[in-house]
């Protein structure tokens, strides 16, 4: 009969990378106990939260301006013939589309503010001293061969990595989420802000415009000029109609590339981050497992 014992050489690479595991194990309780991480990624989160509340803000400012458009219409007549458009046809889809577009920033701002939360209860003392405690048991038990620890080996490493990926996970997400914002999406943003915000500007202007006038008996001479701008102006029907078509087809390209943002920073990529966290979960307790393996 022969019995395999372990070489120097095997004992010594097992002892490597139980230093390792130790050391790193250790890094993870510093940073958590630091609160870096949580600090950046508590500011990356403001800023998202800031940007849903202007987009928020501009979106239901349009919708108000589009109504006031709708409400008041422009009516001309010129030698008693009255010729009247009716721009809420052409902005009634934008309209609809205009306040989706607020839900939708609404959602997003209510997704900033659960991770703005999440970060101030996983940045607790009480998590990061519950993480402490389980990095230095599931340590003692890498360097145990037997005993009650060792026996525990695996409990501790999932429930460790469990909390050490949950204590984690918000702050990585806020920060990546960010960077992945300035990286390809800012420009996009603020463009599409800065349209919208012409947008309403230019459809309070051609309310005011369609406003009808005041009330007071005109002169014969103000008739007579009324009359002339009310006569060029119903030559002028089509060019009007393709003006607030315009508007309104921008207004809609523009809600849509804020939706596109936002859905992706607040839906897309956080589901993708957990289907990340769960393959680096399973991941880091292989990976484990070969490290302090006997």
């Amino acid at each position: 009969m022969t019995h395999d014992f372990p070489t120097p050489a095997g004992s010594g690479r097992r002892r490597a990378r139980r230093v390792v595991v130790s050391v790193l194990g250790v890094l993870l309780v510093l940073l958590a106990v630091s609160g870096a991480a949580d600090r950046q990624g508590a500011e990356q989160v403001e800023a998202g939260f800031q940007r849903s509340l202007v987009a928020f803000g501009i979106a239901r400012t349009l919708n108000g301006v589009i109504s006031v458009v709708q409400n008041t219409g422009v009516s001309f007549q010129p030698a008693g013939v009255g010729v009247t458009l009716a721009p809420g046809q052409v902005l009634d889809p934008v309209n609809d589309l205009v306040e989706r577009f607020s839900w939708v920033m609404l959602v997003s701002g209510t997704s900033f503010g659960i991770q703005r939360l999440l970060l101030e209860i996983l940045a607790s003392p009480g998590v990061s001293l519950a993480l402490a405690l389980l990095v230095a048991l599931l340590l003692a038990a890498s360097w145990q061969e037997q005993g009650v620890l060792a026996r525990r080996r695996a409990w501790l490493l999932r429930v460790t990595l469990f909390v050490a990926l949950a204590r984690f996970a918000v702050p990585v997400l806020a920060i990546s989420g960010e960077a992945l914002h300035e990286l390809f999406m800012a420009d996009r943003f603020t463009e599409a802000v800065t349209g919208l915000e012409e947008t309403a500007v230019t459809l309070g202007e051609l309310a005011e415009e369609a406003r009808p006038a005041s009330a007071a008996d005109p002169t014969l001479a103000e008739r007579l000029r009324q009359w002339y701008t009310e006569a060029g102006a119903a030559l002028d029907v089509e060019a009007r109609i393709d003006e607030y078509r315009a508007l309104a087809a921008r207004a809609a390209e523009q809600a849509l590339d804020l939706i596109v943002v936002f859905t992706f920073q607040t839906v897309v990529l956080p589901l993708l981050f957990i289907w990340l966290v769960v393959l680096a979960y399973r991941t880091l307790v292989r990976a484990w497992r070969d490290a302090v393996r006997p």
